[in-house]
């Protein structure tokens, strides 16, 4: 299972990280958006590994959502005050994020 849910917040990453193959400068928005993404992506990835090793239970899964649902919502926010071509990609990881919290959390 915590390879499943390892995979699904790899997969995530995925919109947000196209637009780095695309020639052109990004802005500082799409930088700051992604960096609240991938510390949202980076705490799911720490609590999932944590409760597959039995250092942490499922009852720790609110505490870490506490900080990626906001980290999440930041990025959200960040992403569509900004322009260009990347927008739909930095939106989109951090929407699939606030899914995975939600699976976090209701797994609880």
């Amino acid at each position: 299972m915590a390879q499943l849910l390892l995979l699904l917040i790899a997969a995530s990453l995925i919109p947000a990280s196209i637009p780095l193959f695309h020639a052109g400068p990004l802005s500082d928005r799409y930088w700051k958006a992604v960096s609240a993404a991938l510390l949202s992506a980076s705490l799911q990835a720490v609590f999932v590994i944590a409760v597959a090793r039995n250092a942490l239970t499922l009852g720790y899964s609110i505490r870490f959502a506490s900080v990626g649902i906001p980290a999440c919502i930041l990025a959200i926010f960040l992403a569509k005050r900004g322009y260009g071509d990347w927008r739909s990609g930095a939106t989109l990881s951090p929407s699939i994020g606030l899914i995975i919290w939600a699976v976090l959390v209701t797994l609880h």
